[in-house]
């Protein structure tokens, strides 16, 4: 059987229900990736960083590649708050060019770190930046006041450079929605995660 790509120009598919909604994403061939059930129908507030484009961006999926230029450029045009761009042990020069590409831009925080399972992992962000820099004291508090669970989590991190963030890094559910933030995730399908 064949999944119809949606008349939609992101591939993003969403249903409406009566309290909540589900949020199907495609391939751009239109085959479906990924359905999340009981996404929130009301948000506290709207963020340039947190979309359903940077959902696509889910290394996590490993349904087709996305390069890493996507990842960066979304991350140095205010789009995504932070990155997470990837290498195999085979691909030394790119690390190496990337490294060398990545230490030329200013205000630019990066740090790679070599995964148990061969892969590294290169972490971008603005330097010196917080949560609270990039969406504003007023929405976080917003955010932690509507989505009680989250709350500790967030606080913990809110105020801190976004470079220390990756020091917690962890495939943990409990951390999804901190994770989520910090990636550009919406917030409708990192709250899903919690239902």
């Amino acid at each position: 059987m064949t999944v119809k790509k949606p008349k939609t120009l992101n591939g993003v598919k969403i249903i409406e229900h009566k309290n909540w909604n589900t949020v199907k994403f495609y391939t751009s061939t239109g085959y479906l990736i990924n359905t999340y059930r009981h996404c929130p129908k009301e948000i506290p507030f709207k963020s340039k960083y947190h979309s359903h484009e940077n959902q696509h961006l889910c290394g996590g999926w490993h349904y087709f590649e996305h390069p890493d230029e996507e990842i960066l450029n979304r991350v140095l045009n205010g789009l995504k708050p932070c990155g997470e761009l990837h290498f195999r042990e085979d691909d030394q020069k790119e690390l190496e060019k990337m490294i060398m590409r990545l230490s030329k831009i200013k205000n630019l925080w990066h740090h790679v770190e070599k995964m148990s399972w061969g892969i590294y992992r290169v972490y971008v962000c603005p330097k010196g930046k917080s949560l609270v820099d990039l969406l504003g004291e007023k929405n976080i508090i917003k955010l932690m006041e509507v989505y009680e669970d989250i709350g500790p989590n967030v606080l913990a991190y809110a105020y801190k450079p976004m470079s220390d963030y990756y020091k917690i890094w962890s495939d943990d559910l409990t951390e999804y929605n901190i994770k989520g933030l910090f990636l550009g995730y919406p917030f409708d399908i990192t709250l899903s995660l919690y239902e």
